[in-house]
């Protein structure tokens, strides 16, 4: 966010007469405020956080900025203040829990409005380091949620899992397929295209669903907005995303009672939160795999070379930007991201569920490509600390002709 658009006189009439002239009272009501933070800052320095409304940074976000002010690894001597950044799009109960933990005010979100509009409001406005939402310290591992429910609301989430059919004690867990719905439905203003290459389709996840069920356990597909029904019936299956329960408390309380979690878009970022295992399917880009917890199981998508028709290797993806593939061309190659398979989906997250019952022991050659996997892989200084999360078994079994694996490996196999 810049500062001192206001004084700067910005040249947009647009924005002066449908945003900030019906708030120029405020602006003045609040000038006098302004003016005393940045002169209280040499004895008293005072800082706006904003709560972002998407949900993997309100929840990622501050998880690992609080970790590390904690532990000393934010030395800054500033008081943070945090304030929803959307007022209206935040989830009301995210912000709630964090309010318990860290100093959370609405009126903050004016102050820092109004602090922004005038030159050196920069020194009072900050987001947190780069990539903040990434545990690149390694902490999460270390100690239990920083957030809990009241007592309170736990009786109301009791009742919703009844509500929902839900016994008392079953395992519940909770899957997410992206798609663009809600970025299309809360900003139509913007074209969200650049971020197609990050969707699937749920219906990738009905083998798993099935699987999962005849396990016993009780499966929700999560989701605010969504595009799609989620095509598997049954009635250990609960379409909450298009259900009525779906509320900001019970989007936060289900995540937070699952066995695991399986998706791959921001709102695993609260599975996290309370330190849920995550099965990350059709991840992408490569380059940004979650290492930094003994608790992730990553699966990703790969890229197709359409003219040579075959898939790049794990090292060849990794030279390319997948910020950038709109058009599925890089220069005189063209490329195809290609979604995980249900089956490949179903692999990786009953992998998961084998270890958590005790179950995952691997093989040596099975350790061995794991071993081949991260020591091609580049732990970016910013994005990853060291790797304690790993590739699933069976996509590394089944692909492993893309690890272009040394002789002493292939001749395990």
């Amino acid at each position: 966010m810049k500062a001192g658009r206001f004084l700067l006189m910005k040249k947009d009439g647009k924005w002066f007469l449908t945003f900030f002239l019906p708030k120029l009272p405020m602006f003045f009501l609040l000038m006098p405020l302004v003016a005393l933070l940045r002169c209280l800052r040499p004895v008293c320095w005072i800082r706006f956080f904003p709560i972002i409304e998407r949900i993997g940074h309100a929840a990622g976000d501050l998880d690992t900025y609080i970790l590390e002010r904690k532990r000393g690894l934010n030395q800054a001597k500033a008081i943070d203040i945090f304030f929803p950044s959307h007022l209206t799009a935040v989830n009301k109960q995210i912000v709630k829990l964090w309010s318990r933990v860290v100093p959370v005010s609405t009126m903050a979100h004016w102050l820092s409005w109004a602090n922004m509009e005038i030159p050196g409001g920069g020194a009072h406005y900050y987001q947190g380091r780069p990539n903040q939402s990434r545990d690149i310290f390694l902490l999460t591992d270390q100690g239990p949620a920083q957030v809990a429910f009241t007592p309170r609301e736990e009786e109301r989430g009791e009742s919703l899992l009844r509500s929902m059919g839900i016994p008392q004690n079953a395992k519940i867990v909770c899957i997410h397929g992206r798609d663009n719905a809600y970025l299309e439905t809360l900003y139509k203003e913007k074209d969200w295209t650049y971020h197609q290459y990050r969707n699937f389709s749920i219906g990738s996840l009905g083998l798993t669903a099935e699987a999962l069920v005849a396990r016993g356990y009780y499966v929700v597909r999560m989701g605010r907005i969504v595009k799609e029904k989620f095509p598997f019936v049954h009635t250990h299956v609960i379409d909450y995303a298009n259900s009525d329960f779906r509320n900001d408390f019970a989007d936060i309380y289900l995540i937070s009672k699952c066995y695991f979690f399986v998706g791959q878009s921001g709102i695993e970022s609260v599975a996290r939160l309370f330190r849920k295992p995550v099965v990350y399917i059709n991840f992408v880009p490569i380059t940004h795999l979650h290492t930094w917890s003994e608790s992730f199981l990553s699966i990703f998508k790969l890229l197709w070379d359409r003219k040579e028709k075959r898939f790049l290797t794990f090292r060849e993806m990794l030279k390319y930007d997948i910020h950038n593939l709109e058009n599925g061309e890089f220069g005189d190659r063209a490329l195809e991201l290609r979604e995980n398979s249900p089956e490949d989906i179903r692999g990786a997250v009953m992998e998961m569920e084998g270890r958590l019952r005790g179950r995952g022991e691997m093989k040596e050659y099975q350790e061995g490509l794991q071993d081949q996997f991260w020591q091609n892989y580049p732990l970016v200084a910013g994005l990853h600390g060291t790797n304690k999360s790993r590739i699933g078994t069976l996509f590394l079994e089944k692909y492993k002709d893309l690890l272009q694996m040394t002789g002493e490996i292939s001749n395990r196999l």
